[in-house]
């Protein structure tokens, strides 16, 4: 979901213009970053969290040279749904050889060797 849809979404349930919901979603977004980049967690409860993750630099063998080399630190941002999210999603999993469950046509797939999509 882009930007744009999220506002005409939003728009439609609720008795707010659009340009006041771009204005909502920008200083969101504001938010959303100056609390990752300050380091701290981010967190809605019943939706998401989502923190960065600092790694400290580690040290290699460079396989041509021979030397040692060291990384320089970084970080991976972690995101995590709500357990009760999750479980919504681990309820829609299906079997991938049930075909219909997932969108595909059982003629189809015999007649043109569709691959169904693999399910964790």
């Amino acid at each position: 979901m882009t930007k744009e849809t999220l506002v005409r979404e939003l728009g439609k349930r609720l008795d707010i213009t659009q340009s006041d919901l771009t204005v909502i979603i920008d200083e969101f977004a504001k938010i959303f970053n100056e609390t990752i980049l300050r380091g701290e967690t981010f967190k809605i409860l019943g939706l998401f969290a989502v923190k960065l993750k600092a790694y400290k630099p580690y040290r290699w063998r460079n396989p041509k040279t021979g030397e040692m080399e060291q990384s320089q630190p970084y970080y991976k941002v972690m995101f995590s749904l709500s357990e009760k999210v999750q479980a919504k999603i681990d309820k829609m999993k299906v079997d991938p050889l049930d075909l219909e469950a997932i969108g595909i046509d059982p003629l189809d797939y015999e007649q043109n060797k569709i691959e169904p999509k693999k399910v964790r």
